[in-house]
């Protein structure tokens, strides 16, 4: 019996291999329950390893999300309007176009009328510019139908007027007679001429009853360069 004994007992070598092998198991075992924090990153998690039912509900963040994932969420309502901000300081004055910059135009329309009781009733309208020119402009009226001069290459309804002129396109009149332009700054109203600051509209009512006429003008500064010794001499007559 004792011989057999003998014979089942193990070797020192065979003690010292079962040890270590209970040690390395139990040890790998430990080691796995007792992961340190920040030891499982992405290269440790398997595909599709993490579920819904592994997310806390209500944990995740849209920062969490890529761009264009979570979808839009309806409009929500108008917020309270807001104080009203700190008043600005004032800006410098613009510059005012005085006098008109040469070869800059201004247009407008113009209508009169009167109910005169007898022929040769008159009737009298003042136009602005609404700027001052450098030089009074030399005023050209164009009665309905007649074609302009060179100076005034527009039309009714798009008045023109070349630098230094005043052209004064008649659209229609009735019941009146020698109709014209004249110079308000005159004190009598100097047929035929206009001011730096405007002009004046004028008729003679043909016969007794309402009479009226009206158009559109347009008035170009005159340029840098103008002079009545610089036009032809037979508009100096005019200029003077």
């Amino acid at each position: 019996m004792k011989g057999i004994i003998r014979r089942l007992r193990p070797s020192p070598a065979m003690v010292v291999a079962c040890i270590a092998l209970v040690f390395a198991m139990t040890g790998a075992g430990y080691a796995a329950g007792m992961l340190g924090p920040n030891t499982v990153g992405t290269k440790q998690l398997k595909k599709n390893a993490v579920i819904s039912s592994k997310v806390k509900n209500g944990s995740l963040l849209k920062a969490d999300f890529k761009a264009g994932q979570l979808p839009r969420g309806a409009q929500g309502p108008q917020g309270a309007q807001g104080p009203q901000g700190i008043q600005g300081t004032q800006g410098p004055p613009g510059p005012f176009p005085d006098p008109m910059a040469p070869g800059t135009t201004v247009r407008g329309s113009f209508a009169v009328t009167e109910a005169g009781a007898a022929a040769g009733n008159y009737m009298i309208d003042g136009i602005s510019f609404g700027f001052r020119m450098s030089a009074a402009p030399t005023a050209r009226y164009i009665a309905a139908g007649t074609p302009p001069p060179a100076q005034c290459p527009g039309t009714v309804l798009d008045p023109q007027a070349a630098p230094g002129n005043l052209c004064v396109y008649e659209s229609g009149r009735g019941n009146v007679s020698t109709p014209g332009i004249c110079n308000t700054e005159s004190g009598g109203c100097a047929s035929g001429a206009a001011n730096r600051e405007g002009w004046a509209i004028y008729g003679y009512a043909t016969a007794a009853g309402q009479a009226y006429e009206m158009g559109t003008w347009a008035a170009t500064a005159p340029s840098a360069s103008f002079h009545p010794s610089n036009t032809p001499k037979s508009l100096r007559t005019v200029i003077k």
